[in-house]
This record gives structure tokens, C-alpha cells and sequence, in this order.
């Protein structure tokens, strides 16, 4: 008996310790592809025998593929896979490989690989699918190598969608002028930009505070005769009319716009209601205003805010009262922003009870005071000297944390 346990004893260590088991089994690229193919139940066996991988109207990525992508990188092996799981190299496979969760250093080894296939070419898709991904890495330097490379492709045709993407996409990057480089160069190639094409370029400008080159492109715009500005890029051009102080220009666009049917919108009319402030014409301000309700262009807290913003800086507090209660009877609440040049200017007036009455209201309008509010009230106890020994409680309730940033506005 325990002759015969020895036996089995040594058996098992014998299978145990053997050498073969220590070597790499040889596996053939089809049998390396199915460790990843998740078991097939007996009642699909059937069904997966006869339909076809791909059907016309719906094409899935092989996630085995994608899965040996992430494990052997680009290289041999997933070359191989490639081969046995017959995936077609066209231009839907580059585009699903960049849309995956590989690295993108492992994407732009196979879009290398693909570009030499024999009967097979990148297209603008396929670029845009590539530049995509090192847009969102923040490989910008690539990018704008993939960029290039599309743009002297005879094979791409760039539309202007396309176009106003690559803008945005370089305008994200800060690289200005090579944005306005390429969509000349774009451009020049039969290319007709779109108003979203010429949008993506003035917003760009605009951010950069290149505002004479955003008047440029509205000229050129304007006089190519087969492209219209829309609302947006009036709105964007008023705003840059605003920014450099030009209001004759300004309202010469608000005027072109109600003269081809196109509604202004209510940040164009706050734009240009703060620009009349700027030029101390409280008049033509407010006549902005009652053009803006006439035209059933309803204000906003941005539009009311600057309303009582310029009527306070004139002196003309009680005005300014008057469109606060105005506002809250239109049901437009207003926000920590507006209620801080509200206090200021009560303040600034020496009418402290009702500036901190006004700060007490701020609670029932669901306004949080910010550090602003409470530095503005204290400033308005100081230089009144009556109540200056109230600066100390207001101090206090500042540091106990009821003032806080809320806004993300100025003001």
C-alpha cells in the first residue's frame, strides 16, 4: 500500500516539476487571437456559424483586436491578429482604432502602418479621427504636423466644417498664426469657408484681443459674395466694435442686422447698452433699452446689471433703484454681481440703511454675499464716519465664512 502511494507520489511531482511546463507552449497567431474571444454558449453556436461578422447596415470593431492592441502595442503580433481576424484596412477600421482607448502613440504607429497598405489612402476623415486624439493629449506639436500633412494631401478634400475645426482646434492650442496660415491655405484650394468657418477664426481673434484683424475678416467676408455673416458673427464683431470704442461701427451692424430681418439677440444689446454708458450717454442707453423690450428681447441680469452699473456712476441712484425693483417684478433674480454695484452705489450715496438693507434682502433673493459685498459695505461704514464703529461686527461676520466667491463674475 504505501509502495503504491510512493509511486503515485513521485508520479505527481514528476508532472509537476516538468521541464516542458516551464517553456512557452507554441501557439499559432489563431489560436493567440481566441484566449481573448469570450466563450461562445451552445444555443449561439449555431446562429454565429452563419451570420457574417459585419452586416451592411451595422459594422462593430472586433474587440479582441482592440484588446491584443492594448497588450502587444502596435507591432507583429497585433499585425498578425489583424490578418486572422480578416479585418478590412479601410478607412471606417483607422477611424474605430483612433476612436478606442489605446495610447495614442500606439494609434499613430498603426495610422503609419495603414498609410503604406497597398490599395489604401488616408482621407480627411481619417486625419481629422488622428488629430482629434492628439488634440486631446496636448500634443500639439504633432497635431500641427497631421495638419499639415492633410492639407498637402492631394487625396484630401478639406470641407469647410473641417476647416472651422482645424481653427478651433489651433485656436485651443494658441497657435494663432498658423491658424490663420492654414485656413488661407485651405482656402486657396477651392475651399469656400462658411459663416462657421469664418465664426471659428473671429472668435479666435477675439479671445487673442486681435480685433482689427476681426474687422479684416468681416470685410472680406462681406465682399466674397457667397458667404453671409449670421448672428453670431454680428454679435462677435459688435462685441469687437465695442472693445476698440467704435459705436458708430457698432450700430451701424445692429442697424444692418434689423435691416436684413435678423433679431438682435440680448447680449448685443447689453454690449451696446454699457458702450453708450462708456460714452456717458445715459439717454441713448436707455432708448437701446425700450428698443430692446419693444423688440420683445428680453434683459437678463447681465443686461440690468449694466443698466444700474452705468445710472449709478451718472449720480442717478433712484433710476437705478427703479430697475432693480423692476427686474425682480419681470422675475429676473439677481445675482451677488449686480447686488454688489446695487450696495456701492447706495453706499457711495451715503444712504447706509438702505444699502444694508439691501444687503439683508440678499438672503430671501438667494444671493450669497461674497467678500466684495461685505469689503463694500465696510468701505461705505468707513467713509461715512458716523457708523464706523460698525466695521468691526461686519469684519467678524466676513471672517466667520458668510462671505465667499460665488459668482465667477466681476463686480
Amino acid at each position: 500500500m504505501m509502495t503504491r502511494c510512493g509511486v503515485q507520489l513521485l508520479v505527481a511531482r514528476g508532472i509537476s516539476s516538468s521541464p516542458c511546463l516551464s517553456r512557452r507552449i507554441n501557439q499559432t497567431e489563431s489560436e493567440i487571437v481566441r484566449m481573448f474571444h469570450p466563450p461562445i454558449r451552445q444555443s449561439e453556436e449555431a446562429i454565429a456559424t452563419i451570420v457574417p461578422r459585419y452586416t451592411y447596415s451595422m459594422r462593430v470593431l472586433d474587440e479582441r483586436f482592440i484588446r491584443i492592441l492594448k497588450i502587444f502595442k502596435w507591432g507583429p503580433d497585433a499585425e498578425k491578429a489583424l490578418e486572422v481576424l480578416m479585418l478590412r484596412v479601410d478607412h471606417w477600421l483607422v477611424r474605430e482604432v483612433m476612436k478606442t482607448d489605446v495610447g495614442v502613440n500606439v494609434k499613430m504607429q498603426f495610422f503609419r502602418w495603414a498609410a503604406k497598405r497597398r490599395n489604401y489612402e488616408h482621407d480627411t476623415s481619417t486625419y481629422m479621427a488622428l488629430i482629434h486624439c492628439l488634440e486631446v493629449v496636448e500634443q500639439y506639436g504633432e497635431m500641427w504636423k497631421m495638419i499639415q500633412e492633410m492639407v498637402r494631401n492631394p487625396i484630401c478634400v478639406v470641407t469647410p466644417t473641417e476647416l472651422s475645426d482645424v481653427v478651433r482646434k489651433l485656436g485651443n492650442a494658441k497657435m494663432v498664426s498658423k491658424a490663420i496660415a492654414i485656413f488661407y491655405q485651405i482656402k486657396t484650394r477651392k475651399c469656400q469657408p462658411t459663416a462657421q468657418a469664418y465664426n471659428s477664426m473671429i472668435i479666435m481673434l477675439m479671445h487673442e484681443g486681435q480685433y482689427e484683424k476681426v474687422h479684416q475678416l468681416y470685410n472680406e467676408m462681406s465682399t466674397e459674395g457667397h458667404c453671409f455673416p449670421d448672428t453670431m458673427t454680428y454679435s462677435a464683431l459688435i462685441s469687437a466694435f465695442c472693445k476698440l470704442g467704435r459705436r458708430d461701427s457698432a450700430i451701424q451692424l445692429l442697424n444692418e442686422m434689423k435691416e436684413i430681418g435678423m433679431q438682435p439677440t440680448t447680449k448685443i444689446y447689453t454690449m451696446l447698452i454699457a458702450l453708450f454708458f462708456k460714452f456717458n450717454d445715459a439717454h441713448g442707453a436707455l432708448s437701446l433699452f425700450e428698443e430692446m423690450r419693444h423688440q420683445y428681447c428680453r434683459p437678463d441680469v447681465f443686461t440690468y446689471t449694466e443698466l444700474i452699473r452705468g445710472l449709478g456712476k451718472a449720480g442717478r441712484i433712484d433710476e437705478a433703484y427703479h430697475f432693480f425693483c423692476e427686474m425682480q417684478r419681470e422675475g429676473c433674480r439677481p445675482d451677488t454681481v449686480f447686488m454688489n454695484n446695487m450696495i456701492n452705489f447706495l453706499g457711495k450715496a451715503g444712504r447706509l440703511n438702505d444699502a444694508t438693507k439691501l444687503f439683508q434682502e440678499m438672503e430671501t433673493l438667494r444671493c450669497i454675499p461674497s467678500v466684495v459685498t461685505y469689503n463694500t459695505i465696510i468701505k461705505a461704514l468707513f467713509e461715512s464716519k458716523s457708523r464706523a464703529s460698525e466695521v468691526p461686527s461686519w469684519f467678524e461676520r466676513m471672517k466667520d465664512g458668510e462671505g465667499h466667491d460665488a459668482t465667477g463674475r466681476d463686480g
